[in-house]
Parts: C-alpha cells; structure tokens; sequence
C-alpha cells in the first residue's frame, strides 16, 4: 500500500470516530434534555447534587431555580445535599429567609436589629 491511501484511511477511520463521538455526544445530550423536561429544573440539579454526594467526602451545594424555602427545605431534609444557594429569588427578594421566619412564627434565629421588620 501507498503511503497516500494509509493517510486516507487513518483519517477516514478518524472522520468516522469523530462522527459516531458527535453522534453519542448529541444523543446523551437529547435524552439528559428529555430527562430534564419530565422532572423539572430543581429535581435535576438536585439529584446530580444527590450523586455527587455519595461520591465525594465534602460538603455537597446546590443551587439554580429555588424560588422558596420549602423546596430548598425538602432538598435537605431528602439529603441531596449539604448546602442550599438561592441566587435569583433571593436577589428578587432579599428577605425570604427573614419573611419565611415570619410566617412560621420564628423569633428565636432573627437577629436583632431586623426584628424592627417583624410588625404583629
């Protein structure tokens, strides 16, 4: 064999690993786009979260479309992770933490110079 035909069939085999790669590639990402369609936003992350967590030794985070207490409650209480961030709805607004005390009758945690906020 010539040299000329090793290079077009090293770079034909190449072409087709690098097809049947951008193949896997874009199936795994449709079906992780399925998944997260039937379970919505929270439940992905936070069963990614749930996964690393097994896996590692450090305290887990996670973070992206908690728009309230309860949901990031139940995320602890279910153990898929260690640590809660509220990015957007808490910068939408600033007292969550403080108003979800409020509805809940909870004066002990409140620090003292936001009490003034917690009219009866």
């Amino acid at each position: 064999m010539s040299s000329n035909l090793k290079k077009r069939i090293v770079t034909s085999i190449l072409l087709l690993f690098l097809l049947i790669g951008m193949f896997l590639y874009s199936y795994l990402m449709i079906i992780s786009l399925i998944i997260i369609a039937i379970i919505s936003w929270i439940e992905f992350y936070a069963l990614i979260s749930k996964i690393i967590k097994k896996n590692v030794k450090i305290p887990v985070r996670v973070a992206g479309e908690i728009q309230s207490i309860n949901v990031a409650n139940k995320i602890l209480k279910d153990k898929k992770a260690d640590l809660i961030a509220l990015g957007r709805s808490y910068l939408k607004n600033p007292n969550i933490i403080l108003s979800s005390f409020n509805k809940k009758n909870i004066n002990d945690y409140i620090p003292k110079p936001y009490l003034r906020g917690f009219t009866k």
